[in-house]
């Protein structure tokens, strides 16, 4: 049995996804503490932590609202906000965290790899520490380059300083220092293989789901929805939750069909514009994510993509988020950019993984990939041998038989795989 510190901010994207690893490791029969910064949210007296504080001089920070979408959309005002919040408020904070890790006594701390005072004062006080992303930044290639990196670039002479003062010299990835022990992120090699380099002591766990209760759960009015029609939600995550504009395109988007929209809207469910929306459209502060999503035939969020599909089921439209995305046209530049090699090269990466899954498929159900593993080594940059029309024939011949042939226009089977 060991003591456990965990350490957080207060905002329920940092604070979620350690509840399941909370809720584990009192399984484990761990005693668990936990550090939340700059106070504990309520959300914590219902879990069997031990609550820990400590002392922290008053610092103005800006965690949502309208404030944040606001501020977020001025690139001089967002960078103010990083260096207040990575770096400015640390020197008083450590003191203070040293003498909250001294009254606790953990045998280890696992911590939000942005607390820099935490990890200084964890370093000085000797206490091995961990860190435990709710992004992926130790995953992000060197080379990764976004309006967050440049701002840090213009801080990590600072960085380095504010840390060195206390004989420190860590490494980073992004906004993430890096424990030399161990990094923990919640995602898998299978979804992340051909974003980067891992920095070192990084462990993908998969997604943090808890296995009791989170002790945020929601008030939702269940009888407010209509079963009998599609339901659409739409989450723009809790900090940037004050959308209007796009939510409001949504709700008139939605108006006249025959769907059912909820939107989790943060602090703008409460105004005027919430009360105005169509009668098929619901926006509530905060939504039961999980439980909707078992239901939801379509999820629309922030920092993907998702497509439309025509009458056939094929693809027919792409819609992408824009707010607060400002690098979405200087990804889309450097993709028309892309000189044919590389090109070729992604499309063999593309192929390849196609072929893996469909050997997968074909084991599981059969027994056997008929062949299809073979094949994957021989796909070529670009696919100049159409090994990619090869496997399809034996997959689906292996999948329904070999009178099936796969025609996008015909009914039966082929309709059901147009998606």
């Amino acid at each position: 049995m060991a003591r456990i510190l965990l350490a957080s901010t207060a905002e329920r994207g940092h604070v979620n996804p350690l509840v399941g690893v909370a809720q584990r490791l009192l399984e484990a029969d761990h005693e668990v503490g936990w550090l939340c910064l700059p106070r504990a949210p309520e959300q914590l007296k219902t879990l069997k932590v031990e609550r820990v504080s400590a002392d922290l001089p008053d610092h103005e920070h800006i965690t949502g609202g309208e404030a944040l979408a606001r501020l977020v959309r001025d690139g001089a005002a967002l960078r103010r906000w990083i260096a207040g919040l990575l770096i400015d408020a640390v020197p008083g904070q450590i003191e203070p965290l040293r003498h909250a890790l001294r009254h606790f006594g953990p045998d280890v701390v696992a911590t939000d790899p942005m607390l820099y005072g935490v990890i200084i004062a964890a370093e000085l006080e000797g206490r091995p520490w961990a860190g435990i992303s709710s992004s992926l930044n130790p995953l992000a290639p060197a080379n990764f380059d976004c309006e967050l990196t440049r701002t840090l670039g213009q801080l990590e002479a600072a960085r380095l300083k504010l840390f060195a003062a206390h004989g420190l010299s860590p490494r980073f990835k992004v906004s993430d220092c890096l424990s030399p022990s161990l990094n923990v992120v919640f995602s898998t090699p299978e979804f992340t293989r051909e974003i980067g380099e891992p920095a070192p002591a990084t462990q993908q766990v998969g997604p943090s789901i808890p296995p009791q209760a989170r002790g945020d759960e929601p008030r939702f009015d269940w009888k407010r929805l209509d079963f009998e029609r599609p339901l659409i939600y739409a989450s723009f995550g809790s900090q940037i939750s004050w959308q209007p504009e796009i939510f409001g395109k949504l709700a008139r988007a939605c108006e006249n069909l025959p769907v059912q929209l909820v939107i989790s809207a943060g602090e703008l469910a409460a105004t005027d514009w919430a009360r105005g929306l169509p009668k098929n459209c619901l926006a509530v502060p905060y939504a039961p994510q999980l439980r909707l999503l078992e239901r939801a035939s379509l999820f629309i969020t922030h920092g993907g993509a998702f497509l439309t599909c025509d009458r056939a089921h094929l693809p027919c439209g792409l819609l992408l988020p824009l707010s607060g995305n400002s690098i979405q046209t200087e990804r889309f530049s450097r993709q028309i950019q892309l000189p044919q090699p590389r090109r070729k090269r992604l499309w063999q990466q593309i192929v390849r993984g196609k072929l893996r899954m469909q050997a997968a498929l074909l084991t599981q159900r059969l027994g056997t990939d008929h062949g299809l593993a073979a094949l994957i080594p021989a796909v070529r940059s670009g696919d100049p041998e159409n090994i990619e029309a090869r496997a399809a024939r034996r997959y689906w011949s292996a999948l329904f038989g070999s009178d099936f042939r796969r025609d996008r226009d015909a009914a039966g089977h082929n309709a059901l795989l147009n998606y």
